[in-house]
């Protein structure tokens, strides 16, 4: 009598109580690049890949895939670590290909859509491990993968099959082995250790604290002011160009040359000054304006909600952030934080719902890149993914006025992101990206106008992670 697998049993016990509501695209709360699962029915009961016996997770006719799993059924697959070509779905029989594939069949279609949208997919690889003598299936998360491109062409065993392109996202994804087709034996796949060695990166278990440093303002002064004195990071410029009014100091250090200027002359020979805020400002009263009229309207349609209401719809289990402060995941409705300001905030988590609120939580500092590339931000720790480093703060402005800047200005940004997403729903063109139905609709009053936030002149640390990557040489 043949046994049924543990993680099947587990599934028939649990299906549906630990899968999110609607589908996710990207990571998935409370699970880190490179936790291991024994069988698909580990995956299927958090959702992280609910098809038992197919390698693509789609669902909506019209939206892109979720994940794949990559366990060497098929024997046109290429795998190449950070990137590999993988094989479509259909026209196999016993593990050979006996009939072409074609990209209108659904999985594959969702593929596509991948790649016009750019959304990723998660990405699990089968692994073999021994346990108590006896060898284990596991699927191994990869983390996310871009789809890239796709193509169709003749297998080896044949008829055509279609092809899709996939390319690591650095800092959201790891390579723990490569999966090798084996057509004859007991196990459809195996896995060669990599040369780079164990595996690094997050913790393998889901809700492990991974002990980030708390800073103080007094601890990171000292820091400075060794530095400084023993030379590893060359002059000391400016202590603190934040001039307190980050929660950290913000140093300045230049190692290439004698000049400290923050913002170099133009062609007139006029040296425009930089001013360090924390907080945004209004450049105009047209602006201000705008921005009051959209508070209202949230207000109106969400006022009865905290952030934790908002994301989870009162879930007392949910949460945006990890207890070290990283974030679960990304949204395309957003982020909701609590303001701890804001009494309707009853959650506990909502104590933690605070992490861009609480300001820079890590020892960022500016640095001279190059005589070209003026100035850089890095950081006297490393940082692990779903890190807040900054927010883009500036002056914000009215559309209208920035459309009088574009050719000028490169530190533009603007925030119709809202905007996008609202057209392509009315052109029946939105992703299934799991929308938020608490997102309030945007009115159409305010559908051909937006705000931007002007980082030019007025802005904070991140004003200078723009400056080295806008320089083209």
């Amino acid at each position: 009598m043949k046994t049924a697998k543990p993680d099947m049993i587990a599934y028939s016990k649990l299906r549906g109580q630990y899968t999110p509501a609607v589908p996710i695209h990207g990571h998935i709360p409370g699970v880190q690049v490179g936790d291991e699962f024994s069988g698909r029915g580990e995956l299927a009961i958090l959702g992280l890949h609910t098809e038992m016996m197919r390698g693509i997770m789609s669902f909506a006719k019209h939206g892109p895939a979720f994940a794949i799993c990559l366990a060497g059924g098929y024997v046109d697959d290429s795998d190449e670590g950070s990137t590999f070509w993988y094989t479509g779905q259909g026209g196999q029989e016993k593990k050979k290909q006996v009939r072409d594939q074609s990209f209108e069949t659904a999985d594959n279609k969702a593929l596509v859509r991948n790649i016009e949208s750019s959304t990723p997919v998660r990405v699990f690889r089968g692994k073999l491990a021994n346990k108590d003598g006896r060898v284990e299936r596991k699927y191994v998360y990869e983390g996310l993968y871009h789809v890239t491109a796709s193509k169709q062409e003749e297998s080896k065993d044949g008829p055509l099959v279609c092809k899709f392109r996939m390319e690591a996202i650095p800092g959201h994804s790891t390579v723990t082995g490569k999966v090798d087709y084996k057509l004859f034996g007991k196990n459809p796949f195996r896995v060669r250790n990599l040369a780079s060695g164990p595996r690094q990166g997050p913790g393998r278990k889901r809700s492990r604290s991974v002990g980030i440093k708390e800073w103080t303002r007094a601890e990171l002064e000292a820091l400075i002011e060794k530095r400084a004195a023993e030379g590893p990071n060359g002059r000391l410029v400016n202590p603190d160009i934040a001039q307190g009014k980050e929660k950290l100091p913000v140093p300045v250090w230049n190692s290439i040359d004698d000049d400290d200027l923050i913002i170099p002359p133009g062609p007139d020979g006029f040296c425009p000054q930089f001013q360090y805020i924390a907080d945004y400002k209004f450049g105009d009263e047209s602006a201000k304006t705008l921005a009051v009229q959209a508070e209202n309207k949230f207000a109106e349609d969400c006022g009865t909600e905290c952030g934790i209401q908002y994301g989870g719809g009162g879930d007392r289990n949910f949460v945006n952030y990890t207890t070290d402060g990283l974030l679960m995941c990304t949204h395309p409705c957003g982020v909701m934080e609590c303001d701890p300001g804001n009494d309707k905030c009853e959650f506990k988590q909502c104590q933690a719902n605070n992490v861009v609120l609480s300001g820079l939580r890590h020892p960022l500092e500016i640095f001279k890149v190059s005589q070209q590339k003026r100035w850089g931000v890095r950081c006297a720790e490393p940082l692990p993914i779903g890190t807040v480093v900054c927010p883009y703060v500036g002056l914000v402005i009215h559309d209208h006025v920035a459309d009088q800047l574009r050719n000028q200005d490169l530190y533009l940004f603007d925030l119709n992101h809202f905007h996008q997403l609202a057209d392509a729903e009315d052109e029946d063109n939105l992703p299934e990206v799991g929308m938020n139905p608490r997102m309030p609709e945007l009115p159409q009053q305010y559908r051909e106008k937006h705000l931007v936030i002007d980082a030019h002149r007025q802005a904070c640390i991140f004003y200078f992670v723009l400056m080295s990557s806008l320089w083209i040489e």
